[in-house]
Formats: C-alpha cells, sequence, structure tokens
C-alpha cells in the first residue's frame, strides 16, 4: 500500500509515489493520501488521463530507426561511438520497446543512457538543435504559480530581460520550436484524450489553499 511507503512523506508525495499510484488507477483506500499532496484538478487529471510509457511510441521510434541512415543518425544528440549501427540493427526484429532495450544495451550503453538516446531520436533532436537551445535559451515558459510566486514574478520582471512567456504566441513560438515539436510528438502517443496544451492552456494560479486553483 502507498500510504505505509516511505514515498509519502509528512508535506510532500515523491514522484514515484504519483507515478505508482496513477499506474494503480487511483486506489480508493489510497485517493485521500493523494488528495493531500496534489490540487483536485490533478487528482482528476491522474485518474482521467493515460498515463504513458515506451510502448505507446515504440512503433513511431522504430520507423525511425529504420528510416534514417547511419549517417543521419549519428547527427542525433548524444548518438556516439557507433551506437547507431546497433540501435538500426537491433530495431529490426525487436517486437517491443522492451525488447530493443535488452537487445542492444551493454556496459556501456546502460539501460538509462539507451532511453535518453532513443527520446532524442524520436523527437529528432540533432546535435546543432541542442547546442543551439543549451546557447541561447533564454525565454522563460511558465506554467504555474502560487500567490508567493506571482509577487516574486512581479520582482523578477524588473531585474531580467528574459522575455516570461505565459501564453505560446507571436514572436515566442520561434523560441520554443523545439518545445512545441516535443510536446506534439508526445500527444500522438494519447490521442485523442490528451488535448493540445501549449498554444490553448494559462498557467496554474495556486492561491494559498493548495487545491485553490483558478
Amino acid at each position: 500500500m502507498l500510504r505505509n511507503s516511505d514515498a509519502f512523506g509528512q508535506e510532500f508525495a515523491s514522484g514515484t509515489a504519483i507515478r505508482e499510484w496513477s499506474l494503480h488507477h487511483g486506489k480508493e483506500t489510497e485517493r485521500e493520501d493523494m488528495g493531500r499532496f496534489v490540487p483536485q484538478a490533478t487528482l482528476e487529471a491522474l485518474e482521467r488521463l493515460p498515463l504513458l510509457d515506451w510502448a505507446a511510441y515504440w512503433r513511431m521510434l522504430q520507423y525511425q530507426l529504420m528510416l534514417l541512415s547511419h549517417a543521419e543518425l549519428r547527427n542525433i544528440y548524444q548518438v556516439e561511438e557507433g551506437i547507431e549501427y546497433r540501435l538500426k540493427k537491433e530495431a529490426e526484429d525487436a517486437a517491443d520497446f522492451m525488447a530493443f532495450i535488452r537487445r542492444t544495451k551493454n556496459k556501456r550503453w546502460t539501460w538509462a543512457r539507451l532511453q535518453r538516446v532513443c527520446t532524442y531520436v524520436l523527437l529528432g533532436i540533432t546535435k546543432a538543435e541542442a547546442t543551439t537551445f543549451q546557447e541561447k535559451a533564454d525565454t522563460i515558459r511558465l506554467l504555474g504559480f502560487t500567490e508567493a510566486g506571482r509577487r516574486y514574478l512581479n520582482s523578477l520582471k524588473k531585474n531580467t530581460e528574459s522575455p516570461i512567456v505565459t501564453k505560446l504566441r507571436e514572436p515566442y513560438t520561434a523560441d520554443l520550436q523545439l518545445e512545441i515539436r516535443s510536446d506534439r510528438i508526445y500527444r500522438l502517443g494519447g490521442l485523442p484524450v490528451l488535448e493540445e496544451q501549449n498554444f490553448t492552456r494559462s498557467p496554474v494560479y495556486i492561491r494559498n489553499d493548495l487545491h485553490n486553483l483558478k
């Protein structure tokens, strides 16, 4: 039971606890526990929306690995040490993502490292794009804030030249193309349940009460 797990603290729940609770679709006996740590809207979303894993994206990743040449794969961020040959070879016959990882991993290429590379392949993030993002990214994307955060943001606006974006619109979309593309590909794994999130949502405003959302 999650209620007896160290994953539930006195004041917060760990990411592990939230994921485990979501995988079990919120057992009624534990709903009150989780309700102490996340807003009501988040609690309802965890119960309603699909919890996505690599199973939802394997065919898209497999297609990418088979479509791209070795040279094109070498341009993908963190693809190095000749791993592109192993990725293409093992993708052809693997029935699912788990089988693919088991066939591909070795001492140098661990489970975690391969998952990161597979994410970059799926999203088509090149070495050049990653370098540009790391060197020039200065747009602050605001997803949510508390009352204290609102006061801090007001003071921050006076002391930073970086734009603080609450809604995606021109001219900020040009700086956030990588994020927009990644979100759109992520959404493909949960269609038709997952809604578009970049252009239709405002930041979450949490007032003094954790559960009082605007």
